[in-house]
């Protein structure tokens, strides 16, 4: 592969994982000195500002992969790969060796991988090659698009045919062809215990709802291979997750060389070098913990009684992936003991719509839609640079992967050209009014549109722009309000209904019941969101692309893109390809996002650093799932 299997360089930005890689300074023995794991007596507390809905891991990895429940369950389960934890190197994790080169074998392309001896579940038994055969099979069973969220990357329908267990310790994958997500995708999604799941599994499929029984299942006592189990949660309250003492990569070192080698060592058990032979002293080395006896999830309701908490010391650092309003940057910047941080953001938010209805069907509204919102407008003068506003689907903070080259609607235009163009286009496609908006000599609005009918003639019904509360998340809530009121101006009748984020989740993504809605994502680096957000294989309920986006040409670009599996030169013209294809057609408006700003307790935790894509929590959602690199992260 072009570019060593590294995004390191690619990135160009320098992320740690923290795996538990953090100190509680505060301690009747007093610090421990970073590279041993620490003794007892050490809780980690952290907030956050949503409940979980699920710990159970077919659902958090599914059709409830929200970022609370991702940032909770933390670390139950390992992956085959990962990347380090630096500069983004593809390295081994439950494996212990590179993959085998995918190989023709009769119609299907062939490659194996050995699985690390040593590597134990909290129950004390092996992690085998049966268990990694036994989570795919399981996968394509109950059909991975079926379970929707982020298993159609993990087990792609149309590129994985089978997985086989050749012997304890080896691992046969079968393919159709050659396929990015082989290395990012199949090779790095989460492994389940054979022994715990393989009798749920037969009971959910003997049952009337295979999905709802196998989601349903209670998860407290299935063993895990991560550094923390799952523990106890006090709906509403808290969740209290204790540090797995049978951990197997506690103690691993990981180094990274200035020559582009890596090393990883875990004494006794596993040592593994790659990308040349190490040289010199390592430019980073980190040493897995946990350094802590558990970590504790406190929900707050709101930022603010979070801000508090971390004020009075009651909190160590807040989960928060929309970064703290400049409110309480200011509340927490003179207090002593308080940190604040900031680092780029790898996410997006965004306004879709159900393209199954009309007339968010039809690509001139869409485009008119896109042409009133008006993001400078907000982001610079309504939100006071809090936000910068974002043009294409890929963040430019993932700056390889990124393409300014799209398409904006609307750019440039004064409020006059926007209502212009956008009752243009509206009328191009055949929409007329019983009153058209009237703009004076000046571009001044005078009389707003009213009583839009639908090419058909029928008078268009009011739709709903659905989106999470003030509460949740102010910037959204003022986008949504301008949208309602840019949409009225030009007479598209539109009600914002502002409710509980997980009642927009749900009824985007788990019933589809809505017109247009407000979310945003936490992203990859490797976009291969880029299909399972938008191919039209994921349409269906519990599918990431709810939005209902289908067009041929796309599907056959991103599936090119995917296949360019050895040079990320071309992969990145294939992604600006596709960023433009998304621009043109609209299925997303892609809107802003906030450098993130996080705080935490200077007197209780240090952490091997504080500079990363998306700060302390955006390298806490990846190793999420267990530095699964195809997740995406709902928030």
């Amino acid at each position: 592969m072009k570019s060593r299997g590294s995004l390191g360089a690619i990135v160009g930005l320098v992320i740690v994982s923290l795996a538990g890689l953090f100190l509680l300074l505060r301690s009747p023995s007093g610090p421990e000195p970073l590279g041993a794991p620490a003794a007892g007596g050490r809780s980690y507390v952290t907030g956050i500002f949503e409940d979980i809905t699920a710990r159970n891991p077919w659902a958090n990895f599914g059709p409830q992969t929200t970022i609370w429940n991702q940032y909770v369950t933390a670390h139950a389960h390992p992956s085959l790969f990962r990347y380090t934890v630096g500069r983004y190197d593809w390295v081994p994790m439950l494996a212990n060796a590179m993959p085998t080169p995918l190989e023709p074998e009769g119609e299907l392309w062939h490659s194996a991988v050995r699985v690390r001896e040593g590597f134990r579940w909290s129950d004390g038994t092996p992690v085998t090659a049966h268990d990694v055969a036994f989570t795919f099979l399981a996968i394509t069973t109950l059909g991975a698009n079926q379970l929707g969220g982020n298993f159609p990357s993990f087990a792609p329908e149309d590129l994985l045919v089978r997985v086989e267990a050749v012997d304890d310790y080896t691992v046969a994958f079968y393919l159709t062809r050659p396929d990015g997500r082989y290395n990012f995708g199949i090779l790095m999604a989460p492994i389940f215990q054979r022994a715990f799941w393989e009798p749920h599994l037969e009971a959910a499929l003997a049952s009337d709802d295979p999905l709802g029984a196998i989601f349903d299942v209670e998860v407290t006592n299935e063993p895990v291979a991560g550094s923390f189990l799952y523990g106890t949660w006090e709906r509403g309250s808290f969740i209290n997750r204790p540090a797995n003492p049978g951990f197997s990569s506690r103690g691993e070192r990981e180094m990274l060389y200035t020559n582009g080698a890596v090393r990883l060592v875990t004494e006794g058990l596993y040592d593994w070098t790659g990308y040349g032979e190490p040289v010199g002293d390592p430019e980073l080395e980190v040493v897995t913990g946990p350094y802590v006896d558990d970590v504790h999830y406190r929900v707050f309701g709101t930022q603010a009684t979070g801000v508090l908490a971390l004020q009075a010391g009651e909190a160590d650092f807040l989960f928060n992936p929309l970064g703290l309003e400049r409110g309480f940057q200011d509340q927490l910047r003179d207090v002593p003991s308080v940190t604040l941080i900031e680092n780029p953001n790898n996410g997006i938010r965004y306004l879709s719509f159900n393209l199954r209805r009309e007339p968010m069907n039809l690509l001139a509204f869409r485009q008119a839609v896109a042409v009133l919102i008006d993001r400078e407008f907000v982001t610079d003068r309504v939100l006071q640079g809090v936000a910068y506003p974002i043009y294409s689907i890929v963040p430019p903070a993932n700056v390889f992967w990124h393409s300014p080259a799209v398409e904006v609607y609307g750019a440039g235009m004064s409020r006059a050209e926007r209502i212009s163009e956008a009752v243009r286009l509206l009328e191009s496609a055949g929409f007329t009014w019983d009153e058209q908006p009237v703009l004076n000599a000046a571009g001044n609005l005078t009389q707003p549109g009213s009583g839009l009918r639908l090419p058909s003639g029928e008078p268009m019904e009011e739709l709903e722009l659905l989106g999470p509360g003030e509460a949740y998340d102010p910037l959204r809530a003022t986008f949504a309000s301008w949208i309602e009121r840019w949409l009225t101006e030009v007479g598209i009748p539109v009600r914002t209904n502002l409710t509980a984020f997980n009642v927009v989740s749900e009824r985007v993504f788990d019933l589809q019941d809505f017109d247009m809605w407000i979310l945003g994502w936490s992203l990859t680096i490797y976009p291969s969101y880029l299909e399972s957000f938008f191919h039209s294989r994921y349409t269906e309920l519990r599918g990431l692309n709810a939005q209902g986006y289908a067009n041929p040409a796309y599907d056959r670009l991103v599936d090119e893109f995917l296949r360019e599996a050895d040079d990320m030169d071309r992969a990145a013209e294939l992604a600006g390809e596709l960023q433009a294809y998304l621009a043109r057609d609209v299925p997303y408006v892609v809107l802003f996002d906030t450098p993130l700003v996080e705080a935490y307790r200077a007197d209780r935790v240090t952490y091997p650093t504080t500079s990363g894509l998306g700060g302390l929590q955006g390298i806490r959602a990846r190793e999420t799932a267990g530095f699964i690199h195809a997740v995406q992260l709902l928030r």
